[in-house]
């Protein structure tokens, strides 16, 4: 399979192939996002992909357990709105030499361990959280919450246990939420 930066440099040919001036109008975000979408879409339709287990990280925590039927992690992003970024699989020799030096900050890798998984360095801070401003119906597409000042444009919410999808921010409504 294509790496995400093949991906975005291909669409970004394709799309200067059809006309040269809609190249600049999309930013190399945008195109991840639009592929990220159609990915998620493909996997909801074709039921191919596992799925997605977004958790809150807590500062000062290094593992968390992963739900009982899980098999497998592909890949693990921290998307919270000051990093986006892919983390690095690191095996457990590499994180017990890294471990010995324990600092916190920003993860940057992790390690699979018995039905966990563990970050490096130990997050400083704990993931945005917030609460519903209101209840939401099996149907919304708009879902407001109290304070959404720590959430990306578009990614991930965990309501209970419910994985929600939203690709649009404005204040503190999420647009174009679907479930994932």
């Amino acid at each position: 399979m294509a790496s995400m930066y093949e991906m975005t440099r291909r669409v970004r040919q394709l799309v200067e192939e059809i006309d040269t001036s809609l190249g600049t109008l999309y930013k190399d975000a945008t195109i991840k996002e639009i592929i990220r979408s159609r990915v998620d879409e493909w996997a909801r339709e074709t039921e191919y992909l596992e799925g997605i287990f977004p958790f809150p990280v807590v500062g000062g925590q290094v593992e968390y357990l992963l739900p009982t039927d899980f098999l497998e992690m592909k890949l693990m992003d921290d998307q919270s709105p000051a990093n986006l970024l892919r983390l690095e699989y690191i095996n457990v020799q590499r994180y017990q030499e890294l471990i010995q030096n324990i600092s916190s900050g920003v993860p940057q890798y992790y390690n699979l361990w018995k039905n966990r998984v563990r970050l490096y360095p130990i997050p400083a801070t704990a993931s945005a959280a917030t609460t519903l401003n209101g209840a939401i119906a099996s149907t919304a597409t708009t879902i407001t919450l109290t304070d959404a000042s720590d959430f990306p444009e578009q990614g991930y919410l965990r309501v209970n246990n419910e994985i929600i999808q939203y690709n649009n921010k404005a204040t503190n409504v999420f647009d174009k939420a679907f479930r994932a």
